[in-house]
C-alpha cells in the first residue's frame, strides 16, 4: 500500500496562483514535490528505522558521521553537502554559494496530491511514489503510472521552494574546456564534488566506484579521491570512501555498508518510463530496493552488474595506479640499506630497495555508524 507524504511544498509566489501554475511554478518545466518527513504510521515514506533519527536506520534522513573515517555511509534523504560555486539558472535565476544538495532519495508523494494531480491529467490514485525511491526512478513512475511525461526537477536539477539540488547541477559548471568545475562540498568535511566530466570539451567521463568517487587530478589537487556528477542514481555521494587501505569502493562494499537499506526485504517492482539514459523502455517492470544508494553498472540497486573499474586487471586500484598495474610501496633509502645488510648476514642477498605490495583482494566492509 503507497501512502501520502505531508504537503506540496509550492514554487515562491508574489501573487495567488491556480494549483497548476503552483505546481510547475513560472517557468512550467516541472513538478515540484516536497521533501518531508513521514509520520510514523507510513512505514512506506520514511526509511527503516524512523524519519530522521539518529542511528541505525533512520541515520538515512541524517548526516552521517564519519568521525572514524572513510568507508562510511552518506544520507540519503534530505543534506548531504552544499554548494561552493553560483551560477545562472533558468529565466536567469542566481544560484548563491551554500545552496542545498540533497541525497538521492524522495520521501514518498501520494494521496495528499490528488488535487494536483488531477489537475495534470492523472486520474485519482494515479502518481504515487514509496518514500525511498530516487529522483530519476520516482518521476519516471509517475509519468507511466499518469500517461504523461512528468519532471520533479527543474532544468537545473534541483526543485520546491527551499530550494535543493539531486542531480545534474549543469546551471553551475561553468567549465568548457578541461576538467569540470568543483561544484560542492559534502557536510563530511573533506569530500569535494565536481561536474560530470573529467574532460569538458570531449565529454570523457570519469570510472567512478560505487560511492561516486575516484582517483585522479583535478583543478585543486595533482592526484586525490574526488567525486563527480553522475546522470544515473547516486548522482552525487552514494557514500564516503576510500576503503582503509585507499582502494576505491567495490558494489559489495557499498552495499555492506548499508545493511538496514540494502538487501533488507523490502524491494518492490516499480513500473517505469521510457529513459533513453537508464535504457527503459515505456511499461518495463523493475525491481527496486527502497533507500539502497548503491548502483551497479546498469543503474539498478538490486543488480550486480559489476562498475567499469571493478572489470578491470586489478578490482582495487590504489592512487596513482592504472588497471591492472602492479602497486609500489615507496621504501626509504636508508632503510634499504639496512636491509640489504640483515640479508646479507642471513645469507646470499635479496633485491633491496623498492619491495612490491600484494594488493589485498575485495572484502566487506564492517559498517561504521
Amino acid at each position: 500500500m503507497k501512502l501520502a507524504i505531508a504537503t506540496l511544498l509550492l514554487l515562491p509566489a508574489t501573487t495567488a496562483l491556480t494549483p497548476l501554475e503552483q505546481l510547475l511554478g513560472s517557468h512550467a518545466v516541472a513538478t515540484h514535490f516536497q521533501h518531508a518527513a513521514a509520520s510514523s504510521t507510513a512505514r512506506k515514506l520514511q526509511p527503516p528505522g524512523g524519519g530522521g533519527g539518529g542511528g541505525g536506520g533512520g541515520a538515512m534522513g541524517a548526516s552521517m558521521n564519519c568521525d572514524d573515517g572513510p568507508p562510511c555511509m552518506a544520507a540519503g534523504l534530505g543534506d548531504v553537502a552544499l554548494t561552493v560555486i553560483s551560477g545562472t539558472g533558468f529565466d536567469d535565476h542566481v544560484f548563491s554559494v551554500g545552496e542545498n544538495i540533497y541525497g538521492p532519495f524522495e520521501a514518498g508523494f501520494g494521496a495528499t496530491q490528488d488535487d494536483i494531480l488531477a489537475t495534470l491529467g492523472c486520474a485519482t490514485g494515479k502518481g504515487y511514489v514509496d518514500g525511498g525511491m530516487d529522483t530519476l526512478a520516482a518521476e519516471s513512475v509517475v509519468s507511466q503510472d499518469c500517461g504523461l511525461m512528468v519532471s520533479l526537477l527543474d532544468e537545473c536539477g534541483g526543485h520546491t521552494q527551499e530550494y535543493h539540488f539531486h542531480e545534474r547541477m549543469t546551471c553551475l559548471d561553468k567549465a568548457t574546456t578541461g576538467h569540470s568545475d568543483k561544484l560542492g562540498e559534502a557536510l563530511v568535511e573533506g569530500y569535494f564534488i565536481y561536474g560530470m566530466y573529467e574532460d569538458v570539451e570531449a565529454e570523457t567521463l570519469p570510472e567512478l566506484d560505487a560511492c561516486g568517487g575516484h582517483y585522479g587530478t583535478t583543478p585543486d589537487c595533482d592526484w586525490c579521491y574526488h567525486y563527480h556528477v553522475q546522470s544515473k542514481a547516486p548522482f552525487t555521494f552514494g557514500c564516503f570512501g576510500p576503503n582503509k587501505d585507499d582502494t576505491m569502493i567495490t558494489l559489495a562494499q557499498c552495499r555492506a555498508l548499508y545493511p538496514e537499506f540494502c538487501g533488507d526485504g523490502d524491494d518492490i517492482t516499480i513500473t517505469v518510463e521510457a529513459n533513453e539514459i537508464m535504457g527503459w523502455t515505456k511499461g518495463q517492470e523493475l525491481p527496486y530496493d527502497l533507500w539502497c544508494p548503491c548502483y551497479d553498472a546498469d543503474g539498478s540497486n538490486v543488480g550486480t552488474e559489476p562498475l567499469a573499474f571493478e572489470s578491470a586487471t586489478n578490482p582495487h586500484l590504489q592512487p596513482g595506479a592504472d588497471a591492472g598495474e602492479e602497486v609500489v610501496e615507496d621504501v626509504d633509502e636508508e632503510d634499504a640499506d639496512a636491509d640489504a645488510e640483515l640479508n646479507l648476514e642471513d645469507g646470499p642477498a635479496t633485491t633491496a630497495g623498492v619491495s612490491a605490495v600484494a594488493l589485498a583482494l575485495a572484502g566487506v566492509v564492517g559498517l561504521m555508524l
